[in-house]
């Protein structure tokens, strides 16, 4: 990082699943992500409106588009 530039960390909550968010016009963010304990893709919903994160397994049928986009 340059001079002056300053990193904040903010403690998540983790929910079960994303239908158990709550807020009227949630601000979300969602990746996908690497879970290096047990080596599979996950997705990762971080709803920064209330400080809440879901992760979910990626889908065999997602893992399946994502490999045939890949390899075009």
């Amino acid at each position: 990082m340059g001079e002056g530039q300053t990193t904040s960390m903010r403690e998540l909550i983790q929910i079960e699943s994303p239908s158990e968010h709550g807020c009227e016009q949630p601000t979300i963010e969602r990746w996908q992500v690497l879970e290096p304990i047990h080596g599979r893709w996950s997705w990762m919903t971080v709803f920064n409106c209330c400080d809440r994160v879901a992760i979910e397994a990626v889908s065999e049928e997602e893992r399946d588009k994502s490999r045939i986009k890949r390899a075009a």
